[in-house]
């Protein structure tokens, strides 16, 4: 009984973190349908470089480029992947596309042959200004792990 007490109460607590300013939101998960399976995510990523490039940087001066080597540092390596920037996005790899206003909003897809795109997340967090914003490294980290969900 306790338990679910401390459970609820937890939740709780979570659900209104989440709507502070600065607090990242994984607003979609996976809308690849079927969802990608633990033994197609570790032939995809399983012990090797992923390419990990971004189509638009939310912060002005900062390239896509400097940002995808940014991003490799943040990601954590679910399934034994070792990430690496890439100039462009390639026929597979991990590829984030980021939108700046008052909210920052972000999309992760995870694409591999020969399926194609197996994993896509959408995010967001506001109050962002710099890519060492705790709350940016943060919705990296947390779109990452549910981009790559069944390898936990």
């Amino acid at each position: 009984m306790l338990r679910s007490a401390a459970g609820a109460a937890l939740a709780l607590a979570l659900l209104l973190l989440a709507g502070c300013a600065g607090t990242p939101i994984v607003s979609s998960y996976n809308l690849v349908t079927p969802p990608p399976r633990l033994y197609e995510l570790a032939a995809a990523v399983g012990g090797r470089a992923v390419r990990v490039a971004v189509t638009s940087s939310p912060f002005p001066g900062l390239g896509p480029q400097p940002l995808a080597a940014i991003l490799v540092g943040l990601m954590p390596p679910l399934c034994g992947a070792h990430y690496v920037p890439a100039a462009a996005p390639g026929a597979s790899g991990m590829i984030w596309s980021f939108a700046a206003a008052q909210t920052m909003t972000a999309d992760l897809a995870l694409i591999a042959p020969p399926r194609g795109k197996l994993s896509e997340m959408q995010g967001e967090v506001s109050g962002v200004q710099t890519p060492q914003d705790p709350a940016f490294a943060a919705l990296v980290r947390q779109m990452t792990i549910a981009a790559l969900q069944p390898c936990l």
